[in-house]
């Protein structure tokens, strides 16, 4: 998409330059990585409106389309039928307590340097708030198959948001080597199946502050990192992940609506 092409405006914000334009996915997003040409000319960046999705549907270290899937018994991952929901990426659980399903886009894309700009962000909603336990942001990649929620928080190194079982609250944490800072019940309340954003971004001090909101144009900031925290992730690639996990013997569901990463190279 041509920064020419787009219809709609360009304000400032808390992101520097951002497209506006209500209703539209990518809407308060970084201009300058909405144009082609600025993989060339300093970014490199991904975004997803899952209007259509090519990923493995279930399995254990399957990969296909740009993603790896995992989980415990048997995830059902797939976009949204033609219709309402069109354009929706759902990561579901099998019926079993503690089943996981795990999805994480191949290949460390991102790295953490500080003096190159980093943003992350999804509008996303989980099924049961009260018991599930859910995962995304940015994380590394283990040797071997990642297919519980303890495994994924185990994972040595990321930059991401945890839901825990015993809270409705969502948790911001930067890890390095095993050792995490985390931001307490930084969010407010997901409500069942309701779309909501959460993202961080790293400013070019290296600072990272996690937001969360209803639209890009109404985040708050929930978290902050100083640059320089020893726990900041600055020697490893990272990459895109999503996990869901059952609290209890029943399917518990992640739905994505959109995601976007975007980098200064």
């Amino acid at each position: 998409m041509a920064q020419t092409e787009l219809t709609g405006k360009i304000l400032r914000s808390q992101l520097g330059d951002v497209y506006n334009r209500s209703g539209h996915p990518l809407d308060g997003c970084p201009i300058a990585a909405l144009d082609p040409i600025s993989t060339f000319s300093g970014y490199q960046y991904y975004a997803n409106d899952f209007i259509e999705y090519t990923g493995p549907t279930t399995g254990v270290s399957v990969s296909t389309g740009g993603w790896i899937c995992n989980d415990t018994n048997g995830a059902v991952i797939g976009g949204e039928a033609a219709g309402a929901g069109y354009g929706i990426l759902s990561i579901a659980t099998d019926t079993a307590e503690n089943d996981c399903s795990v999805l994480q886009h191949v290949g460390e894309t991102w790295k953490y340097v500080v003096g190159k700009r980093l943003w992350c962000f999804a509008r996303l909603s989980i099924s049961d708030p009260a018991d599930d336990e859910a995962f995304f942001g940015l994380a590394s990649v283990a040797a071997e198959a990642v297919d519980t929620m303890a495994e994924v928080l185990a994972l040595d190194d990321g930059i991401y948001f945890e839901k825990n079982e015993s809270n409705e609250e969502w948790d911001f944490h930067t890890r390095k080597s095993d050792v995490s800072t985390e931001s307490t019940l930084c969010t407010s309340t997901f409500s069942a199946g309701i779309m909501r954003i959460l993202g961080f971004a790293v400013d070019a001090t290296g600072k990272v502050t996690a937001y969360e909101g209803t639209t890009m144009n109404d985040l708050t900031e929930v978290a902050t990192v100083a640059a320089g925290t020893a726990t900041i992730p600055d020697d490893v690639e990272l990459c895109l992940t999503f996990a869901v996990e059952a609290g209890a013997a029943a399917a518990n569901t992640m739905k994505v609506d959109w995601v976007f990463v975007a980098q200064e190279r």
